[in-house]
């Protein structure tokens, strides 16, 4: 994909995703599925303005008795530049984004793990149903973290709010040079 974007807009259903940094200035994405898939059920993207929309069309079947859908792995790497904004929708599997800068992330994940690595944002919000959450080496001024279950770990740096409500689970945050103007933390 050759066209400048500066939103990415990402809905996976089952699997995994890894979103790295591109080897040159174009947008590469690779759809990988443990069984053959139709072609109606391979990814489909589309870019509008400045947005690009990749969304899973490998969605769960009803098989006697049982859902089933074989699980599609998705590898994005997007060129080296600083994003207006990322948005994810993710049922399951496991997630790992790294070495980005982007102003606005928001991300859903209904099970599975996610991983952030060398993230700079100034707002980040991430709700998470079931599932553990590893950010490292983060810099944000906002990060706002909803988690029914799981366990998360933090090394970073939150300048100016945090605000996470975890209702099951272990919470391991360490802030590298100085704590949030606003901490607001809820575990029941």
């Amino acid at each position: 994909i050759d066209e400048n974007i500066d939103n990415v807009n990402l809905e996976w259903y089952s699997g995994g995703v890894v979103i790295s940094k591109s080897y040159d200035e174009k947008i590469h994405f690779k759809e990988k599925s443990t069984e053959k898939l139709n072609s109606n059920k391979w990814a489909s993207t589309e870019v509008v303005g400045d947005t690009l929309y990749l969304k899973s069309n490998n969605k769960y079947n009803f098989v006697l008795f049982f859902f089933h859908s074989p699980a599609t792995y998705l590898e994005l790497r997007l060129p080296e530049k600083q994003y207006e904004s990322f948005r994810m929708l993710m049922t399951s599997g496991n997630t790992t984004i790294s070495d980005f800068e982007i102003s606005d992330v928001d991300i859903t994940i209904t099970s599975g793990n996610l991983f952030m690595f060398n993230i700079q944002s100034q707002r980040m919000t991430i709700n998470m149903t079931s599932g553990n959450s590893n950010f490292q080496n983060t810099l944000m001024q906002s990060f706002d973290l909803t988690m029914t279950s799981g366990n998360t770990d933090f090394e970073g740096i939150i300048s100016e709010e945090c605000r996470i409500d975890m209702t099951s689970g272990n919470l391991n945050l360490t802030s590298t040079t100085h704590t949030p103007r606003v901490m607001n933390v809820n575990m029941t």
